[in-house]
Protein backbone atom coordinates (compact mmCIF):
# COMPACT_ATOMS: atom_id res chain seq x y z
CA UNK A 1 0.00 0.00 0.00
CA UNK A 2 1.38 3.16 -0.97
CA UNK A 3 1.72 5.91 1.93
CA UNK A 4 0.40 9.63 0.90
CA UNK A 5 2.30 12.18 3.11
CA UNK A 6 0.55 15.55 3.89
CA UNK A 7 2.59 18.47 3.31
CA UNK A 8 2.39 22.18 2.88
CA UNK A 9 2.37 21.74 -1.18
CA UNK A 10 -0.53 19.06 -0.67
CA UNK A 11 -0.09 15.47 -1.15
CA UNK A 12 2.98 13.31 -2.18
CA UNK A 13 4.32 10.32 -2.30
CA UNK A 14 7.64 11.27 -1.90
CA UNK A 15 8.14 14.54 0.10
CA UNK A 16 12.01 13.70 0.42
CA UNK A 17 14.43 12.38 -2.26
CA UNK A 18 17.04 10.56 -1.46
CA UNK A 19 19.93 9.60 -3.26
CA UNK A 20 23.63 7.84 -3.27
CA UNK A 21 26.05 9.52 -4.98
CA UNK A 22 29.80 8.62 -5.37
CA UNK A 23 32.20 12.08 -4.70
CA UNK A 24 32.57 12.82 -8.76
CA UNK A 25 28.82 13.15 -8.74
CA UNK A 26 27.64 9.78 -10.65
CA UNK A 27 24.47 8.49 -9.31
CA UNK A 28 24.73 5.32 -7.39
CA UNK A 29 21.08 4.70 -6.60
CA UNK A 30 17.51 5.55 -5.20
CA UNK A 31 17.01 4.87 -1.37
CA UNK A 32 13.10 4.07 -1.83
CA UNK A 33 12.87 1.46 0.93
CA UNK A 34 13.57 2.69 4.67
CA UNK A 35 12.88 1.56 7.90
CA UNK A 36 13.45 5.23 9.12
CA UNK A 37 15.52 8.33 8.14
CA UNK A 38 16.30 11.69 9.90
CA UNK A 39 17.73 14.23 8.35
CA UNK A 40 18.84 17.30 10.55
CA UNK A 41 19.89 20.60 9.23
CA UNK A 42 22.38 22.50 11.43
CA UNK A 43 23.64 26.15 11.72
CA UNK A 44 26.93 26.03 13.51
CA UNK A 45 27.85 22.62 13.29
CA UNK A 46 27.21 20.00 10.79
CA UNK A 47 24.25 18.81 8.98
CA UNK A 48 23.68 14.96 10.13
CA UNK A 49 21.63 12.19 8.93
CA UNK A 50 20.88 8.63 10.91
CA UNK A 51 19.49 6.28 8.66
CA UNK A 52 17.72 2.55 9.00
CA UNK A 53 17.57 0.89 5.58
CA UNK A 54 17.91 -2.78 4.25
CA UNK A 55 21.19 -3.97 3.43
CA UNK A 56 20.97 -4.23 -0.51
CA UNK A 57 23.52 -4.31 -3.82
CA UNK A 58 23.23 -0.29 -3.72
CA UNK A 59 23.17 0.24 -0.07
CA UNK A 60 26.27 -1.63 0.88
CA UNK A 61 28.70 1.17 -1.00
CA UNK A 62 27.58 3.04 2.10
CA UNK A 63 29.56 0.23 4.27
CA UNK A 64 33.47 1.36 3.73
CA UNK A 65 32.78 4.90 5.51
CA UNK A 66 35.94 6.10 2.88
CA UNK A 67 33.87 9.27 1.72
CA UNK A 68 33.93 7.81 -1.33
CA UNK A 69 30.06 7.37 -1.27
CA UNK A 70 27.82 10.56 -0.65
CA UNK A 71 23.94 11.03 0.68
CA UNK A 72 22.12 13.34 -0.89
CA UNK A 73 18.53 14.53 0.37
CA UNK A 74 16.00 17.28 -1.34
CA UNK A 75 13.42 18.60 0.57
CA UNK A 76 11.21 21.60 -0.85
CA UNK A 77 14.41 22.72 -2.84
CA UNK A 78 16.86 22.60 0.34
CA UNK A 79 19.59 19.78 -0.64
CA UNK A 80 20.76 18.19 2.46
CA UNK A 81 24.57 16.23 1.55
CA UNK A 82 26.78 13.94 4.34
CA UNK A 83 29.37 11.25 4.13
CA UNK A 84 28.63 8.47 6.50
CA UNK A 85 30.70 8.57 9.64
CA UNK A 86 29.49 5.39 11.15
CA UNK A 87 27.62 2.13 9.26
CA UNK A 88 26.88 -0.84 11.49
CA UNK A 89 25.09 -4.27 9.47
CA UNK A 90 23.11 -6.48 11.06
CA UNK A 91 21.37 -9.62 10.01
CA UNK A 92 17.91 -9.61 9.88
CA UNK A 93 15.71 -12.82 11.04
CA UNK A 94 16.75 -14.68 7.77
CA UNK A 95 20.75 -14.72 8.23
CA UNK A 96 20.40 -13.74 4.43
CA UNK A 97 19.11 -10.66 4.68
CA UNK A 98 20.41 -7.91 6.83
CA UNK A 99 20.17 -4.19 7.85
CA UNK A 100 22.44 -1.04 7.99
CA UNK A 101 22.19 2.03 10.54
CA UNK A 102 24.05 4.54 9.25
CA UNK A 103 25.54 7.98 10.45
CA UNK A 104 26.49 10.06 8.68
CA UNK A 105 27.84 14.05 8.89
CA UNK A 106 27.83 17.29 6.56
CA UNK A 107 29.61 20.12 6.01
CA UNK A 108 31.14 21.51 8.99
CA UNK A 109 33.18 18.04 9.25
CA UNK A 110 35.66 19.71 7.09
CA UNK A 111 36.17 22.36 8.26
CA UNK A 112 36.75 20.40 11.62
CA UNK A 113 39.35 18.80 9.27
CA UNK A 114 41.20 21.67 8.37
CA UNK A 115 44.33 23.08 10.75
CA UNK A 116 45.84 26.51 10.54
CA UNK A 117 49.60 26.34 10.97
CA UNK A 118 51.18 29.79 12.09
CA UNK A 119 52.37 30.98 8.64
CA UNK A 120 48.70 30.74 7.24
CA UNK A 121 49.72 30.51 3.43
CA UNK A 122 53.47 30.22 4.66
CA UNK A 123 52.93 26.56 6.31
CA UNK A 124 55.90 26.14 8.32
CA UNK A 125 58.22 28.24 6.58
CA UNK A 126 58.12 30.69 8.81
CA UNK A 127 59.57 32.15 11.96
CA UNK A 128 56.56 33.24 13.65
CA UNK A 129 54.84 31.24 16.51
CA UNK A 130 51.47 32.18 15.76
CA UNK A 131 49.36 34.05 12.79
CA UNK A 132 47.42 37.46 13.32
CA UNK A 133 45.31 38.57 11.04
CA UNK A 134 42.80 41.54 11.02
CA UNK A 135 40.05 42.66 9.07
CA UNK A 136 36.30 42.74 8.02
CA UNK A 137 34.43 39.64 10.06
CA UNK A 138 33.65 37.69 6.35
CA UNK A 139 37.05 38.71 4.82
CA UNK A 140 39.01 37.26 7.40
CA UNK A 141 36.85 34.49 8.16
CA UNK A 142 36.76 33.64 4.25
CA UNK A 143 40.59 33.81 4.43
CA UNK A 144 41.03 30.68 7.14
CA UNK A 145 38.33 28.86 5.17
CA UNK A 146 40.64 29.23 1.99
CA UNK A 147 43.83 28.41 3.94
CA UNK A 148 42.31 24.91 5.31
CA UNK A 149 40.65 24.65 2.09
CA UNK A 150 43.99 24.80 0.10
CA UNK A 151 45.81 23.09 2.28
CA UNK A 152 43.73 19.38 2.13
CA UNK A 153 42.01 19.67 -1.35
CA UNK A 154 38.20 19.50 0.14
CA UNK A 155 35.47 19.98 -2.22
CA UNK A 156 34.50 23.86 -0.77
CA UNK A 157 33.79 27.16 -2.83
CA UNK A 158 34.68 30.15 -0.65
CA UNK A 159 31.91 32.57 -1.96
CA UNK A 160 33.19 36.10 -2.71
CA UNK A 161 33.86 38.66 -0.44
CA UNK A 162 32.11 41.52 0.59
CA UNK A 163 33.69 42.69 3.18
CA UNK A 164 30.67 42.18 5.42
CA UNK A 165 30.57 42.35 9.61
CA UNK A 166 32.49 44.18 12.39
CA UNK A 167 36.59 44.58 12.31
CA UNK A 168 37.94 41.30 14.21
CA UNK A 169 41.10 39.57 14.65
CA UNK A 170 42.35 36.08 14.39
CA UNK A 171 45.14 34.60 15.88
CA UNK A 172 46.84 31.22 16.79
CA UNK A 173 48.59 28.20 15.59
CA UNK A 174 47.21 24.80 14.76
CA UNK A 175 43.72 24.84 15.70
CA UNK A 176 41.25 23.99 13.55
CA UNK A 177 39.42 26.11 10.72
CA UNK A 178 35.78 25.03 12.62
CA UNK A 179 36.64 26.05 15.93
CA UNK A 180 38.54 29.17 14.37
CA UNK A 181 35.40 29.92 13.02
CA UNK A 182 32.98 29.74 15.65
CA UNK A 183 34.79 31.89 17.92
CA UNK A 184 34.99 34.49 15.06
CA UNK A 185 31.27 34.67 14.64
CA UNK A 186 29.87 34.00 18.12
CA UNK A 187 28.51 37.35 19.56
CA UNK A 188 28.65 38.93 15.67
CA UNK A 189 25.30 38.62 14.21
CA UNK A 190 26.60 36.72 11.30
CA UNK A 191 27.21 33.12 10.72
CA UNK A 192 28.42 30.52 8.28
CA UNK A 193 26.06 29.29 5.40
CA UNK A 194 26.67 26.24 4.04
CA UNK A 195 25.33 25.44 1.13
CA UNK A 196 25.47 21.93 -0.40
CA UNK A 197 25.64 21.69 -4.44
CA UNK A 198 24.65 17.98 -6.26
CA UNK A 199 24.35 17.45 -9.73
CA UNK A 200 21.19 18.46 -10.86
CA UNK A 201 21.28 21.71 -8.06
CA UNK A 202 20.61 25.30 -9.16
CA UNK A 203 24.03 26.98 -9.75
CA UNK A 204 25.23 28.44 -6.50
CA UNK A 205 26.86 31.41 -8.93
CA UNK A 206 27.99 31.49 -13.07
CA UNK A 207 31.47 31.60 -11.57
CA UNK A 208 31.47 27.60 -11.10
CA UNK A 209 30.26 25.12 -13.25
CA UNK A 210 31.20 21.91 -11.15
CA UNK A 211 29.64 17.84 -12.15
CA UNK A 212 30.74 17.09 -8.62
CA UNK A 213 29.38 17.95 -5.73
CA UNK A 214 31.10 20.26 -3.48
CA UNK A 215 29.74 23.27 -0.64
CA UNK A 216 29.88 26.59 -0.87
CA UNK A 217 30.36 28.79 2.12
CA UNK A 218 29.08 32.23 2.84
CA UNK A 219 29.26 34.73 5.72
CA UNK A 220 25.50 36.21 6.69
CA UNK A 221 23.72 37.91 9.01
CA UNK A 222 20.55 35.79 10.39
CA UNK A 223 17.72 36.81 8.32
CA UNK A 224 14.76 38.15 9.94
CA UNK A 225 10.82 36.61 9.36
CA UNK A 226 8.56 39.01 10.65
CA UNK A 227 5.74 36.84 10.01
CA UNK A 228 7.27 34.01 11.74
CA UNK A 229 5.56 33.76 14.78
CA UNK A 230 5.27 30.72 16.96
CA UNK A 231 3.41 30.40 20.03
CA UNK A 232 2.33 27.82 23.32
CA UNK A 233 -1.45 29.42 22.81
CA UNK A 234 -1.00 28.66 19.48
CA UNK A 235 0.10 25.26 19.45
CA UNK A 236 3.42 25.43 18.33
CA UNK A 237 5.79 24.79 20.69
CA UNK A 238 6.47 21.00 21.81
CA UNK A 239 8.96 22.02 25.18
CA UNK A 240 11.04 24.87 25.56
CA UNK A 241 13.65 25.82 28.12
CA UNK A 242 14.93 29.01 29.83
CA UNK A 243 18.31 28.98 31.61
CA UNK A 244 19.44 32.48 33.46
CA UNK A 245 22.65 32.74 34.94
CA UNK A 246 24.30 35.95 36.48
CA UNK A 247 27.50 37.91 35.25
CA UNK A 248 30.90 36.54 36.44
CA UNK A 249 32.15 39.60 35.84
CA UNK A 250 30.73 43.26 35.70
CA UNK A 251 33.91 45.40 35.69
CA UNK A 252 37.25 44.14 34.50
CA UNK A 253 40.69 45.04 34.72
CA UNK A 254 43.08 44.38 32.25
CA UNK A 255 47.27 44.75 32.08
CA UNK A 256 50.33 43.65 29.83
CA UNK A 257 51.40 43.42 34.04
CA UNK A 258 55.42 44.65 32.57
CA UNK A 259 58.43 44.31 34.99
CA UNK A 260 59.30 47.75 34.02
CA UNK A 261 56.80 50.63 35.45
CA UNK A 262 56.96 52.78 32.44
CA UNK A 263 56.10 49.83 30.49
CA UNK A 264 53.27 48.94 32.54
CA UNK A 265 49.95 49.59 31.25
CA UNK A 266 46.28 48.94 32.35
CA UNK A 267 42.66 49.93 31.62
CA UNK A 268 39.14 49.23 33.06
CA UNK A 269 35.64 48.14 31.46
CA UNK A 270 32.22 47.96 33.36
CA UNK A 271 29.27 46.91 32.31
CA UNK A 272 26.92 48.34 35.37
CA UNK A 273 24.01 50.29 35.42
CA UNK A 274 23.02 52.76 38.51
CA UNK A 275 20.09 50.46 39.48
CA UNK A 276 22.13 47.72 39.73
CA UNK A 277 22.18 45.46 43.06
CA UNK A 278 25.31 45.71 44.42
CA UNK A 279 25.18 42.09 45.45
CA UNK A 280 25.63 41.54 41.51
CA UNK A 281 28.79 43.73 41.18
CA UNK A 282 31.69 41.51 40.62
CA UNK A 283 35.34 41.97 39.86
CA UNK A 284 38.01 40.21 38.02
CA UNK A 285 41.46 40.65 36.51
CA UNK A 286 43.39 39.56 33.22
CA UNK A 287 46.65 39.91 32.07
CA UNK A 288 46.99 40.45 28.46
CA UNK A 289 49.68 39.95 26.37
CA UNK A 290 51.09 43.13 24.51
CA UNK A 291 50.09 42.69 20.51
CA UNK A 292 53.63 42.05 18.60
CA UNK A 293 55.38 44.70 17.37
CA UNK A 294 55.37 46.04 14.07
CA UNK A 295 59.27 46.47 12.87
CA UNK A 296 62.38 47.73 14.84
CA UNK A 297 60.73 49.75 16.71
CA UNK A 298 58.87 47.83 19.45
CA UNK A 299 55.07 47.96 20.29
CA UNK A 300 53.18 51.15 20.15
CA UNK A 301 51.58 52.14 23.65
CA UNK A 302 48.44 53.28 21.60
CA UNK A 303 48.77 49.54 20.21
CA UNK A 304 49.31 48.32 24.11
CA UNK A 305 45.73 50.51 25.17
CA UNK A 306 43.82 49.85 22.19
CA UNK A 307 44.64 45.99 22.61
CA UNK A 308 43.80 46.11 26.51
CA UNK A 309 40.47 47.97 25.99
CA UNK A 310 39.78 45.64 23.11
CA UNK A 311 40.09 42.83 25.50
CA UNK A 312 38.41 44.37 28.38
CA UNK A 313 35.28 44.50 26.37
CA UNK A 314 35.85 41.07 25.04
CA UNK A 315 36.10 39.37 28.48
CA UNK A 316 33.12 41.42 29.71
CA UNK A 317 30.66 39.76 26.61
CA UNK A 318 32.13 36.36 27.43
CA UNK A 319 31.37 36.81 31.28
CA UNK A 320 28.13 38.88 31.16
CA UNK A 321 24.45 37.95 32.42
CA UNK A 322 23.00 35.49 29.67
CA UNK A 323 19.66 33.52 29.47
CA UNK A 324 19.72 31.13 27.47
CA UNK A 325 16.19 29.30 25.54
CA UNK A 326 15.92 26.37 23.89
CA UNK A 327 12.70 25.51 22.12
CA UNK A 328 11.30 22.54 19.73
CA UNK A 329 8.47 24.12 17.53
CA UNK A 330 5.25 21.38 16.22
CA UNK A 331 4.74 23.94 13.45
CA UNK A 332 1.36 22.77 11.75
CA UNK A 333 1.12 22.01 8.03
CA UNK A 334 0.98 25.68 7.05
CA UNK A 335 4.40 26.29 7.94
CA UNK A 336 6.94 24.89 5.40
CA UNK A 337 10.73 24.42 5.76
CA UNK A 338 12.14 25.13 2.68
CA UNK A 339 13.36 27.76 0.25
CA UNK A 340 11.09 31.05 -0.48
CA UNK A 341 10.35 34.25 0.81
CA UNK A 342 6.63 33.59 1.61
CA UNK A 343 6.30 34.72 5.48
CA UNK A 344 4.88 31.25 6.19
CA UNK A 345 8.73 29.51 4.69
CA UNK A 346 11.75 29.00 7.14
CA UNK A 347 15.25 27.97 6.47
CA UNK A 348 18.19 27.42 9.55
CA UNK A 349 19.59 31.11 10.32
CA UNK A 350 15.88 32.76 10.10
CA UNK A 351 14.89 34.55 13.78
CA UNK A 352 11.43 33.89 14.73
CA UNK A 353 9.53 35.24 17.30
CA UNK A 354 8.48 32.66 20.13
CA UNK A 355 5.77 33.56 22.55
CA UNK A 356 6.34 31.64 25.87
CA UNK A 357 3.97 31.64 29.04
CA UNK A 358 4.66 34.91 31.15
CA UNK A 359 8.28 35.21 29.67
CA UNK A 360 6.42 36.82 26.74
CA UNK A 361 7.53 37.22 23.23
CA UNK A 362 11.29 36.51 22.56
CA UNK A 363 13.35 36.57 19.29
CA UNK A 364 15.15 33.21 18.78
CA UNK A 365 17.08 31.86 15.78
CA UNK A 366 16.24 28.41 14.06
CA UNK A 367 19.73 26.82 14.71
CA UNK A 368 18.17 23.31 13.33
CA UNK A 369 15.54 21.18 12.21
CA UNK A 370 14.94 17.39 11.58
CA UNK A 371 13.62 16.06 8.90
CA UNK A 372 12.02 12.44 9.75
CA UNK A 373 10.53 9.98 7.51
CA UNK A 374 9.10 6.10 8.15
CA UNK A 375 7.10 4.59 5.74
CA UNK A 376 3.53 5.98 7.58
CA UNK A 377 4.42 9.20 8.37
CA UNK A 378 6.85 12.09 7.87
CA UNK A 379 7.72 15.27 10.96
CA UNK A 380 9.64 18.42 10.01
CA UNK A 381 10.56 19.32 13.72
CA UNK A 382 12.46 23.48 14.15
CA UNK A 383 14.91 23.97 17.37
CA UNK A 384 15.14 27.64 18.06
CA UNK A 385 17.31 29.19 20.60
CA UNK A 386 18.49 32.91 21.42
CA UNK A 387 20.09 34.57 18.95
CA UNK A 388 23.93 34.92 19.27
CA UNK A 389 24.03 38.67 18.63
CA UNK A 390 26.10 41.37 19.94
CA UNK A 391 22.94 42.32 22.92
CA UNK A 392 24.64 41.85 26.03
CA UNK A 393 21.06 41.77 27.33
CA UNK A 394 19.52 38.40 28.93
CA UNK A 395 18.01 37.28 25.81
CA UNK A 396 21.76 38.42 23.89
CA UNK A 397 24.03 35.32 24.65
CA UNK A 398 23.40 32.07 23.32
CA UNK A 399 25.57 29.23 24.10
CA UNK A 400 27.09 27.58 22.13
CA UNK A 401 26.25 23.68 21.11
CA UNK A 402 28.68 21.38 21.78
CA UNK A 403 29.40 19.20 18.28
CA UNK A 404 27.08 16.86 17.79
CA UNK A 405 28.94 14.95 14.92
CA UNK A 406 32.36 14.75 17.44
CA UNK A 407 30.07 13.03 19.84
CA UNK A 408 29.23 10.71 17.12
CA UNK A 409 32.64 9.87 16.09
CA UNK A 410 33.22 9.36 19.83
CA UNK A 411 30.52 6.76 20.46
Amino acid sequence: MTTWYNTPDGATQEPISVELIDFGGTPLGHLGSFDEMTFTFAGGEADTAELEIPLTETTAQLLPCDGRVLIAARINGVTHLTTPVQVKATSGINPDTGTLSVTAAGGWTLLDGQVLPPGLYDGLTTTDSAFTITGPLETVVKQLITVGTLRVSHPIYVTPDRRRGPEVTASGAWETVGDAVRDLLAGTGYRLDIQNWVPGDDAVTDAISASWPFFAVDVVPYRRREGLVWSAEGGDLTSWEATNSRATMTRVVVSNAAQEPQDRYSDTAKQESPSQSWWAIREGYRKIEDPPALGENGTDPFRIRDNLQAQAEAELSRTAAAQTLAVKIAPGTSWRFGTGDDPRTYRVGDIATVVLPLIGRVEQAVTAVEVKITPTEMTVTPTVATPDTTDRSPLGALARLGSRVDTLERS
